[in-house]
């Protein structure tokens, strides 16, 4: 299992690979230039996505649900795509899947992470502040990266960003 500096490496290196270097990251292009296809589909809502490895890998993703969760899941399939050898994987979100116990997953959700929310990008971003990032300054950035506020306030914490949700 990789660490997360490991992880954030690995991320970092496929955004330099695809000449990405502002936000809104554009996880369609990150998968192109890794000759990955991605398909948009009705599934049930459950299944967020798919990768399968054709010809070419096949990202598969579930066009009913919002477009920040289409992109997380873009970016979670290219961790698998990345970080992976699985033949074929599929994603579901159910109590288990939230859980997030199975090493691959976190791996690719910490990658995902990594990929939407660039720490370089993140610290530029923040690095006038002179006080925690309350609720409405994590919305603003959720907006700009086109994430969840959750997840941005999760990335936030997870690099050591000081937060505060009480308001």
């Amino acid at each position: 299992m990789l660490n997360q500096a490991q992880i954030e490496k690995k991320a970092a290196e496929v955004l330099e690979t695809a000449g990405i270097h502002r936000a809104p990251v554009d996880v369609e292009r990150i998968a192109s230039k890794l000759g990955a296809q991605i398909e948009f589909e009705k599934a049930d809502d459950e299944i967020s996505g798919a990768l399968f490895r054709l010809a070419i890998p096949v990202i598969g993703v579930n066009s009913t649900h919002p477009l920040n969760r289409q992109r997380f899941t873009i970016a979670h399939e290219i961790a698998h795509l990345v970080l992976h050898n699985d033949s074929a994987h599929t994603d579901y979100r159910n109590v288990v899947s939230s859980q997030a116990t199975d090493p691959k997953e976190i791996e690719a959700n910490k990658f995902a992470a990594a990929i939407l929310m660039p720490e370089y990008l993140i610290r530029k971003s923040v690095a006038k502040r002179t006080k925690p990032l309350d609720e409405s300054a994590i919305r603003r950035l959720s907006v700009v990266y086109r994430v969840s506020a959750q997840a941005m306030a999760l990335r936030l914490t997870n690099l050591g960003i000081a937060v505060d949700m009480s308001s």
